[in-house]
């Protein structure tokens, strides 16, 4: 065996490493410095390279929002400031910031959701999909632990009521976690990044229009056909839309 070589290679990784732990810091300060003097192009530009090193971190997608938002791209904005809400629910800077740039949406295909609705979105946001998995994989093992005691024990009797006990609490946050999974890493959503989107018939331009929609609105992709997608709004008006008027939203 050469030690030498490997002596040598060892140190070169050493080298990269090194290089590759500095100068993530470095981005920071220079993408937070670049945001302060309101470059917020070169800011957003350097927090989508620690985007990159560092995917589906809720930080730098939030201030990826924020120097989207400041450039006046909207869409953008929204589709950053959901993916960090995604992954840190309850952080109040984010969910504060989505609401503001929510309000700016010029959106008349969509009503307000019924207040069941409405309901159990708001404890679904309260999680995100990880912890929900863990919520739902404690409960099932807790309850795994009584059943076996029961099992054992003298209220043996007893096994089917506590089985049929634990049924509906375990499928409600089945329900919760499968919906927030769907949302999240199954379900095709996207929103306009265009200010005003023309919904055609068909995937062609010189199709018909049948409606606009405007930035930050999101929709549901059906389908896709060379480069336009069949989309479906929450009103169920559908059409077609080419890629460059959206982005696709989720964790990626």
């Amino acid at each position: 065996m050469n030690w030498g070589k490997m002596i040598c290679v060892v140190g070169l990784l050493g080298v990269f490493f090194s290089i590759h732990v500095d100068a993530t810091p470095l981005l920071q300060q220079e993408a937070a410095q670049h945001y302060e003097e309101k470059e917020y192009g070169q800011a957003r530009q350097l927090y989508q390279q620690l985007d990159q090193i560092y995917p589906n971190h809720p930080a730098i997608l939030y201030n990826m929002g924020n120097a989207a938002f400041k450039q006046g791209h909207l869409g953008h904005a929204i589709a950053y400031y959901k993916s960090a809400r995604r992954l840190s629910p309850r952080d109040e800077d984010i969910r504060f910031n989505l609401n503001k740039a929510q309000s700016s949406v010029i959106d008349t295909t969509q009503g307000d959701d019924p207040f069941l609705a409405a309901l159990f979105f708001y404890v679904l946001d309260a999680l995100s999909v990880n912890e929900w998995y863990l919520f739902l994989l404690s409960m099932l093992t807790a309850f795994c632990m009584s059943l076996y005691r029961v099992y054992r024990g003298p209220w043996r009797h007893q096994f089917g009521t506590v089985l049929l006990a634990f049924l509906l609490p375990f499928s409600i946050l089945f329900c919760f976690f499968f919906s927030r999974l769907h949302r999240d890493y199954l379900s095709d959503q996207a929103i306009a990044i265009q200010k005003k989107v023309a919904v055609k018939a068909g995937p062609s331009m010189a199709l018909p229009t049948l409606f606009f929609v405007h930035e930050g609105v999101v929709f549901q992709i059906k389908s896709n056909q060379a480069s336009w997608s069949e989309i479906q709004l929450r009103n169920g008006f559908k059409g077609w839309v080419h890629a460059s008027d959206y982005q696709r939203l989720g964790i990626h």
